[in-house]
């Protein structure tokens, strides 16, 4: 078909799908945009990310399968696929409804940010334990990156109460808490944390002798 008649012609093919689309520079935002036959659209996704730089796929209702198969693309050709900037320090993402895809994404475009970001907000979304686990490993890979829970270096207190934490936002948080030099107080009430998680806070708060509550 006419796709992959395009796939095989290489760079050409890409750049003419940019000036179809009225696309000048390396930036294309397909937030909220992919429709049509979606195994197809992706491919032509893949496709673009040869000649952009930065192509935000946000907000499409991406399965954790395409968003694992565009983030192996992303961070290959160094691609960013959310929405974060290549010299961007700081992404806040909190309480935004994102889902495991999302965090796939987010992940891409912190492994391809190189050492510009140093803090990300990721709490209060709807993650599960598998990409919670993917992040916790990539803040432990990119020492510049200080946190995921958007804490700040010289941060007391930290009032998460009413946020709708979830036992996925504590294994984010607790890691931080407590080697977070500063917080001497955090308030996780009122969330929907299971026993498990308020055991792990409760384990932090016993191993960090400062933190008071």
């Amino acid at each position: 078909n006419a796709l992959s008649i395009g796939i095989e012609m290489g760079e050409p093919f890409r750049k003419g799908l940019l000036r179809a689309a009225g696309v000048e520079g390396t930036e294309l935002d397909l937030s909220g945009k992919l429709g049509g036959d979606r195994p197809t659209v992706l491919k032509v996704v893949v496709e673009l990310c040869s000649v952009l730089t930065e192509c935000n796929v946000r907000g499409n209702q991406l399965d954790k399968e395409s968003a694992l198969m565009l983030a192996k693309v992303g961070t290959a050709k160094r691609v960013m696929l959310f929405g974060i900037k290549h010299d961007q320090t700081v992404a806040d993402f909190q309480r935004q409804g994102l889902g495991p895809a999302d965090a796939i994404l987010i992940a891409s475009d912190l492994s391809v940010s190189a050492s510009s970001v140093t803090s990300v907000s990721l709490l209060a979304n709807r993650f599960d334990d598998e990409t919670v686990a993917m992040l916790l490993k990539l803040k432990e890979e990119k020492p510049n990156l200080t946190t995921l829970c958007g804490l700040k270096p010289d941060q007391a207190e930290a009032d998460f109460s009413g946020w709708d934490l979830t036992p996925q936002d504590a294994k984010l948080l607790a890691p931080e808490i407590l080697v977070h030099a500063s917080v001497t107080s955090v308030n996780v009430l009122s969330n929907q944390l299971d026993v498990d998680s308020a055991n792990l806070l409760l384990k932090v708060k016993a191993e960090k002798p400062n933190l008071r509550t």
